[in-house]
């Protein structure tokens, strides 16, 4: 199924996004905060879009690509691994670098989120981030604070990425909470 916002498409991965998906991915940002394979390659497009999209889907998991129109190529990524009988969802996104800090994806997210809460028995959407040393992704925490998360702290050395442990920063949206910043911004203040 799609999903439709004010400005943005959401749909399933087809075989024409494979160029676009491995230009995108192969930036350094989205290998560096994410669990895709290093060295992305078309390769690795493919086997998103024919393997492991379709899997996710079938599991109940949607892994939407985010468009400006239902025929244009991808600028982003929503998936949302959901467990837990269809109670508990895991939130992870990405963008192209030219789509960044446009509020593409803080749009998209928010229309997945309304849908698992409107339209589901979601009870709760689960959202974190690498740390890496002392840095985090701050963009990407920018976007679940402006979303309504409530931010739990950081959970040391619990995923494996790439050969390398690192620790979570984790966050929490739950059914029935405002999808609005709870608190002021608490990271830096230029990303």
């Amino acid at each position: 199924f799609t999903l439709t916002t004010p400005s943005y498409f959401l749909s399933a991965p087809r075989p024409a996004d494979v160029p676009a998906l491995a230009t995108i991915c192969a930036d350094p940002d989205i290998q560096r905060w994410t669990t895709i394979p290093a060295g992305y390659s078309r390769s690795d497009a493919e086997a998103f879009v024919t393997e492991f999209a379709p899997r996710k889907w079938a599991e109940g998991s949607p892994v939407w690509l985010i468009r400006h129109t239902s025929q244009s190529a991808p600028l982003g990524c929503v998936q949302v691994d959901v467990t837990g009988n269809g109670r508990i969802g895991r939130l992870g996104f990405w963008a192209a670098k030219e789509a960044r800090n446009t509020g593409m994806v803080t749009e998209a997210v928010r229309a997945a989120l309304e849908y698992f809460f409107d339209k589901t028995d979601l009870a709760a959407m689960h959202w974190d981030c690498e740390v890496q040393g002392s840095d985090i992704n701050w963009a990407s925490a920018k976007i679940a604070w402006k979303l309504g998360f409530s931010f739990l702290g950081i959970r040391p050395a619990v995923t494996v990425n790439k050969g390398e442990v690192y620790g979570l920063f984790q966050a929490t949206l739950q059914r029935g909470e405002a999808m609005e910043p709870a608190h002021g911004w608490f990271g830096p203040s230029e990303k």
